[in-house]
């Protein structure tokens, strides 16, 4: 019995060097595709310009689907925007940030300027998708 208990404790001991193995070899199989990615986003055009990265830039769309519902009480997201305000750290702790929180007509009266603002210049479902949020958040830093 000794040695059944012995061959099985091998054979346990070998069924997870082979594991071991074949998770060495995924794991290099896997740095290996991401060095070939890297190389690829990294690959430069004569001259120094990294083309994959303006192509990335000149497809990039954000799409949202806003609506009139927030999923906490107004005050949370006013006081959340405050906390956040005192803690996000910038340059030499000035504090140079300054916040406005929107919502309801004050939301809609804001794109509307915004909207006239641009006169046409911004597509208006671009405005329109964002009006369509229950507020809106500006945050504005001085210019030193």
């Amino acid at each position: 019995m000794e040695n059944g208990k012995t061959v099985t404790a091998l054979q346990t001991k070998a069924y997870a060097g082979a594991r071991q193995t074949e998770q060495g070899r995924q794991n290099k199989a896997n740095r290996t595709r991401q060095t070939e990615q890297g190389n690829r986003i990294h690959k430069k055009e004569k001259g120094g310009t990294d083309m994959s990265v303006i192509t990335g830039l000149e497809k990039r769309r954000s799409r949202y689907l806003l609506n009139k519902e927030l999923p906490v009480a107004k005050e949370k997201v006013e006081e959340v925007i405050k906390r956040v305000t005192e803690l996000v750290p910038d340059a030499f702790d000035m504090k140079s940030a300054r916040v406005v929180a929107a919502f309801g007509e004050e939301h809609e009266a804001l794109w509307d300027e915004i909207e006239r603002v641009f006169e046409g210049k911004v597509p208006h479902d671009k405005i329109q998708s964002f009006r369509n949020g229950a507020g809106t958040i500006c945050i504005f830093t001085k210019k030193r």
